[in-house]
C-alpha cells in the first residue's frame, strides 16, 4: 500500500484531534462544572472517535493476515491503553495551560514545559518498547512498518495539537 493511499484520512484524523486543544485554548477561567463535564464527556469522545480512525488506518497499512492480525491485534490494544492513559495526561496538561495561560509565572511555565516533554519521552519510549515484543511472533517489516506509521500519525497530530495552541507569553 503506498503512502498515498492513506494520507487524506491521517489528514482528517489530525485535524480532528486538534479539536480539544483548540477548545482548551478558548476555556474561561472559571466554568461551571456542568460544563467542564460536557467538556470532559466531549474531549473523551473525540479521543474514542481518533483511536478507531487510528487503529483503521494502521490497519489500512499494514495489510496483516488473518494469523498476523491474531497476534499483532492484542498487542497493539495493550499498547493502545498504554498511549491513552499518555493522552489523558497531555489532555491535563493542556487544560492546564488554559487555566494558567493568563496567569502563566515562569515556575509554571517550566513545570508545564517539563512535564510535557516527559510525555513525549514516554510515548516514544512506549512505542519503542513495541518493536521487541512484536517481533517475537511478527516479521520485522511488519513491526517496523507499525513503527513508521504509529509516529506518522502521532507526528501529525502533534503538529495540528501545536498549531493550535498559543505559545506561553
Amino acid at each position: 500500500m503506498n503512502a498515498a493511499s492513506y494520507r487524506l484520512p491521517l489528514v482528517l484524523l489530525a485535524l480532528a484531534a486538534a479539536a480539544p486543544a483548540a477548545h482548551a485554548q478558548v476555556k474561561p477561567a472559571a466554568k461551571p462544572a456542568a460544563q467542564d463535564t460536557s467538556t470532559a464527556a466531549a474531549i473523551a469522545l473525540l479521543r474514542s472517535d481518533i483511536r478507531a480512525g487510528k487503529k483503521e488506518l494502521i490497519a489500512q497499512a499494514l495489510g496483516l493476515t488473518e494469523a498476523q492480525g491474531k497476534v499483532f491485534w492484542p498487542m497493539y490494544n495493550t499498547y493502545d491503553a498504554q498511549a491513552a492513559k499518555l493522552g489523558d495526561e497531555r489532555v491535563a496538561l493542556i487544560m492546564d495551560f488554559a487555566a494558567h495561560y493568563d496567569s502563566m509565572t515562569d515556575v509554571k511555565a517550566l513545570e508545564l514545559a517539563t512535564k510535557a516533554t516527559d510525555i513525549e519521552s514516554r510515548r516514544v519510549k512506549l512505542r519503542a518498547d513495541q518493536i521487541p515484543l512484536m517481533s517475537k511472533s511478527l516479521p520485522g517489516k511488519l513491526v517496523a512498518r507499525f513503527v513508521q506509521v504509529d509516529a506518522y500519525i502521532n507526528k501529525a497530530i502533534d503538529l495540528k495539537v501545536a498549531d493550535e495552541l498559543p505559545f506561553v507569553q
